[in-house]
């Protein structure tokens, strides 16, 4: 199926031949909009960024048909975004291989996901619907030095569209599509007056399954409403408000998980355990519910002498209860009859920055508490259930960062962070009785524990010339580390298993090139990269069960390259491209972990690209037609590393987007089309080899082609 791919470079090449061919005259005027990011902080041409980040803008979304995070992934070079299955919409982020695919209140991610200012601090509901986005930047490497919570591996940021003084306008839009897809949005921005306004937004979004259990159940349905609002008030000329409030419930059957058939040797995925990608063996009664509610406070203050004050603040709750079997089979192997979780946090950030003539500087605190309960009631071998009575969270992190520019071409930026976590748990388990069982002679185990560490940044930047941005740096990053939340009665000697395993570290070097060519008509950025990688958290499997303990498994390295590409080639027509090279191998390995010296690290395609092309056609009487096309390819991948892992393969996928413009902007008209070759492909696959159960592999499917409408009506 490559060759599908193959066909379309080609194309796009033929067809950039032969637009260079046309007269100066005609193309003299074109350039390429400038994309203003804030990976830093602070608003900033990309071209000018010494990190390497990607960035959407809301228009570049719509044109994609991205309708939530996990759509992005195909379209990131060494970014993967998916699902380690079993309920909803719950996320595994993972950046150049480092990542977490288990979801509980115990795990904290490598890669932080920032709505707006505010750090979204849990998997659970994480693969968010793109609805009124302003931007969406994926960083890759680590992050902290300049806002936030700590990140190991890079950072998401899903920046929201604000409110707007002095003209009140809305938007309307309504989907219509495969497996019953109907999705409706609504916004609007309303001034008071001439120093405030208000925006509102509401959704429903809503999709049939497509993957169908024992039971007839549909699983992969979508089925989440929401609002958000925001008040931004200008106080006087140098303070501004921006407050929010943003809900959402979601309730659906739940996430998609089957049995699958593995090669031994090789890992690959030979078929589903029902022969049928469509179908799930599972007899076990699955749904999935969801409430988040989230407040949050900014308080921007211009403070003269090129100073300037930023505080914000917000609290959020998320409760998520559902049913699911993880093993997708029949009978009972590996199911979570229930589980009921729930978490409280909130976070306060306060930012001190400053300029003159030939620096910038940036200094903050970082406060942030998490308060979370688990209960899970499981049919794994024997009914039981396990309760996290409390998982406590409290991190303080103190960060700053300088740049100083020597010259009209070369600067330095220096940025330092200290963090500190701790944390404490509470756990208990029940047997099929509803017994509480002993440990020790007691029916608690309690444990805590504290990290911390000193990580930062250095870059050397150059400006070539107006064209060419050159710079190299290096960055330290840091995961804390965490309590092992699963009792075992066969360790009385340590804690039961209630045990703490320690930080991750990865160090991490990097050169890049930001380049405007051809009269600003072709962007072409490169980045460079090699990591180093210690005490790696690995999920491991406990022998003879299929329960698993995080550990500090292993010692890594990977290297890497990834690229971009836009390129203007005629008023009408352009394409873009990004590739990503990654090569993550383990290079030691402690006792007892599942992994092996060798192994490629988990979550790492060795190749991943997108091409896209842009072609608009002027109609009569004003009215235009816009063309997209896409095509992805992702190279084959192991989940957990190649030991006790599946191989989930490689898969190509096409989409298109028409867009019909009349005259006028008061509504526009799209036909688009996802996964049009109807691939099939999973975004995770695991080998459960249970001594008591046998082999528990399993997978998630991706859904196959959609095709659909979306119409848009301006106010």
């Amino acid at each position: 199926m490559r060759t599908i791919g193959m066909a379309l470079a080609v194309s796009l090449a033929f067809s950039s031949t032969a637009a260079q061919a046309q007269s100066q005259e005609e193309t003299k005027a074109l350039v390429l909009e400038e994309v203003v990011v804030i990976a830093r902080k602070r608003e900033e041409n990309l071209q000018e960024t010494p990190i390497s980040v990607m960035a959407f803008t809301s228009d570049a979304l719509e044109a994609q048909n991205v309708s939530d995070l996990g759509e992005l992934n195909a379209k990131l070079p060494n970014v993967n975004i998916g699902t380690s299955g079993g309920m909803g919409n719950n996320a595994a982020f993972f950046i150049r291989g480092l990542g977490t695919a288990r979801n509980a209140v115990n795990q904290e991610s490598a890669v932080a996901l920032y709505i707006d200012d505010f750090y979204y601090g849990r998997s659970d509901n994480a693969l968010l619907s793109v609805v009124d986005v302003a931007n969406i930047e994926v960083s890759r490497g680590p992050q902290g030095t300049l806002f936030g919570r700590n990140a190991t591996a890079g950072a998401i940021r899903y920046i929201t569209k604000k409110p707007e003084f002095g003209e009140f306008f809305g938007k309307l839009q309504a989907s219509l599509g495969s497996d019953n897809r109907r999705d409706l949005k609504a916004s609007v921005n309303m001034p008071v007056g001439e120093t405030v306004a208000v925006s509102l937004l509401a959704a429903t979004i809503n999709q049939d399954g497509f993957v169908t259990n024992a039971l007839g159940q549909d699983l992969g349905d979508k089925g989440t409403d929401l609002f958000r609002t925001y008040l931004k008030w200008d106080i006087s000329d140098t303070v501004e408000i921006l407050t929010q409030l943003d809900y959402s419930s979601t309730d659906i059957v739940g996430g998609v998980s089957v049995g699958l058939n593995i090669d031994d040797d090789s890992g690959e995925i030979i078929d589903t355990v029902s022969g049928d990608y469509g179908r799930s063996e599972s007899t076990t009664l699955a749904g999935y519910d969801s409430d988040t509610f989230g407040a949050g406070f900014t308080l921007n203050w211009d403070l003269g002498n090129d100073m300037a004050l930023k505080w914000s603040s917000t609290y959020r709750t998320l409760d998520v209860a559902g049913d699911f079997d993880f093993d997708g089979r029949a009978g009972t192997f590996f199911e979570n009859r229930h589980i009921d979780r729930a978490t409280d946090a909130w976070s306060s950030e306060l930012q001190l920055s400053g300029q003159g003539e030939n620096y910038s500087w940036m200094t903050g605190l970082f406060y942030y508490i998490e308060d979370s309960t688990d209960l899970r009631l499981s049919d794994s071998g024997r009914p039981s259930w396990r309760h996290t009575n409390f998982h406590d969270l409290e991190s303080i992190g103190v960060f700053a960062q300088g740049s100083m520019d020597f010259t009209d071409r070369f600067s330095a930026t220096l940025g330092l962070r200290y963090t500190s976590d701790q944390k404490e748990v509470s756990i208990s388990e029940g047997d099929a009785s509803d017994t509480l069982i002993v440990y020790g002679g007691e029916t608690e185990i309690l444990n805590d524990d504290t990290w911390s560490a000193t990580s930062g940044r250095f870059a050397l930047e150059y400006q070539l010339n107006s064209d060419v941005f050159l710079f190299g740096s290096y960055a330290r990053g840091f995961r804390a580390g965490g309590i092992n939340d699963r009792p075992r009665s066969d360790l009385p000697d340590d804690n039961f298993g209630i045990t703490s395993f320690d930080e991750e570290i990865l160090d991490v070097y990097e050169i890049g090139v930001r380049s405007e060519l051809w009269d600003n008509r072709l962007r072409l950025n490169l980045t460079l990269f090699t990591q180093e990688m210690s005490d790696l958290q690995y999920n491991v499997l406990i022998p003879g069960t299929n329960r698993s303990v995080t550990k500090n498994a292993a010692e890594a390295t990977s290297e890497g390259v990834e690229g971009e590409l836009i390129a203007l080639l005629t008023d009408a027509f352009s394409i873009d491209a990004n590739i990503g090279y990654l090569k993550g191998t383990i290079d030691s390995v402690e006792a007892g972990a599942d992994v092996a010296v060798g192994d490629r690290l988990q979550a790492t395609p060795e190749w991943k690209y997108n091409i896209g092309a842009n072609y608009n056609v002027n109609l009569a009487a004003g009215a235009s037609l816009a063309f997209r096309v896409d095509y992805s390819y992702v190279d084959d991948y192991y989940t957990a590393g190649d030991s006790g892992s599946s191989n989930v393969g490689d898969y190509e996928l096409l989409g298109f987007n028409i867009k019909y413009n009349p005259s006028g902007e008061r509504w526009n008209a799209s036909l688009y089309g996802k996964n049009v070759m109807d691939e099939e492909y999973y975004s995770f696959a695991v080998v459960i080899d249970s001594k008591k159960n046998g082999s528990l592999d399993n997978g998630v499917p991706q859904r196959g082609a959609e095709y659909g409408l979306k119409l848009n009506y301006n106010f």
